[in-house]
């Protein structure tokens, strides 16, 4: 029974069954669209397993892979902003504000990309996160685990303590 149960658990990870996505896989993709969001679906993978150059690299591939001359200027847009909702993703699954400086303004529709709000965002989010990382946890920080799990909870004791007396 256990030797069935292993087998089962190890072809759903040999068979990509669990949504795990490398960048062999796509190589196999045709249409532009499918293929950028492959890279995408790459780098977050990447990014989980905490390889940072790995999945920026991912990323910086999705925009220079599309962004040619080869490509009509809507596919070469999407490149675009697929590669700066990718550099998202990552910081946030990172916690690496950093890597959102790798956001960048569209080449085609300068200022109305949104690039500028999408980076803030970034920086914002990730270092929401980056300051939950266990490393940061007793850390003098308001959104620190520490704060919310001990602290809090002793005022809470202490002020009803103080108050039945």
């Amino acid at each position: 029974m256990r030797l069935a149960i292993s087998l089962i658990a190890i072809s759903l990870l040999l068979s990509g069954a669990l949504g795990l996505t490398s960048m062999s896989d796509c190589a196999k993709m045709t249409r532009a669209s499918e293929k950028m969001q492959c890279y995408h679906l790459a780098a977050v993978t990447v990014a989980y397993i905490h390889n940072l150059p790995e999945a920026q690299g991912d990323c910086v591939k999705i925009d220079s892979d599309f962004d040619t001359e080869a490509y009509a200027q809507d596919v070469r847009q999407r490149a675009n902003l697929e590669a700066n909702d990718c550099f998202f993703d990552i910081a946030k699954i990172l916690g690496d504000p950093s890597t959102c400086d790798f956001i960048v303004d569209n080449k085609f529709v300068s200022g109305l990309s949104g690039a500028r709000s999408t980076h803030d965002m970034c920086v914002q989010e990730a270092t929401k996160i980056a300051a939950l990382q266990p490393d940061n946890y007793f850390q003098a920080h308001p959104d620190s685990l520490c704060h919310s799990l001990f602290i809090l909870p002793l005022v809470l004791v202490g002020a009803i303590a103080a108050r039945k007396r």
